[in-house]
């Protein structure tokens, strides 16, 4: 038992080093107008890695046999070798998605690092799992720049603000601040296309009528912006 015990303790102390499956990128935009699209992985470790990868549509749970988003992505299984890299393919399949709106899936890859034949039996192998967004965007949605970031308005209530997306673009939010309030988000929050999130805050002074925002735009990269607060 305790040699079991320490083999878990030592695995995961260990963890962060069998991480050497990396995805460029931090999300995927698919352009309904392309027949397929590639994702980039890379192998920064010493050793191979066996990976697996599939897109589920939310659930985290479900079995990589089990779920059903509309795309083909191959291969769901390689072998990277060190140094080197490996290219996914996705392609869309037949589907009624909505066409007015951005449907949100995510990519998963797990990274299975090599047994060791010089390490112990007991010693647990742990695999790591890396779970992106995947946007797919119907042809005529822009891109999420200035423009369509300027659909969001806010609106005050004794409770707090409410965040209106008109846009038809996931939007995920970092921060949100005022000029005497840094920050009003505690934690990053993503508004789906036409929705309404409210966000819980003390009463903020009439004088104030627009918010700073921080968002993602489509490469990851931390953008800001003014919108009206009414």
């Amino acid at each position: 038992m305790k040699k079991t015990l320490l083999a878990l303790l030592c695995a995961i102390a260990a963890w962060p080093a069998c991480a050497t499956i990396v995805i460029y990128g931090t999300r995927v935009i698919y352009p309904a107008q392309r027949q397929e699209i590639t994702v980039q992985l890379a192998n920064r470790g010493d050793k191979r890695s066996l990976i697996q990868a599939w897109i589920d549509d939310g659930d985290p749970n479900v079995p990589p046999e089990e779920v059903k988003a509309p795309f083909l992505l191959t291969p769901p299984i390689a072998t990277v070798t060190a140094g080197n890299g490996q290219q996914l393919r996705i392609r869309v399949l037949p589907n009624t998605l909505p066409q007015d709106r951005e449907s949100l899936f995510y990519l998963n890859v797990i990274d299975i690092p090599p047994d060791n034949p010089a390490r112990s039996g007991n010693l647990l192998k742990l695999a790591m799992q890396n779970r992106i967004k995947l946007f797919y965007r119907p042809q005529g949605i822009a891109a999420l720049d200035e423009k369509t970031v300027g659909q969001l308005s806010a609106r005050r209530d004794v409770q707090g603000v409410t965040l209106n997306n008109r846009s038809p673009n996931h939007i995920t939010i970092t921060a949100i601040g005022t000029g005497e309030r840094e920050q009003l988000l505690k934690a990053t929050l993503m508004l789906a296309p036409f929705s309404q999130r409210h966000i819980a805050v003390s009463a903020l002074p009439g004088s104030i009528s627009t918010l700073s925002l921080s968002y993602l735009n489509d490469y990851g990269v931390k953008r800001q912006q003014a919108i009206p607060l009414n």
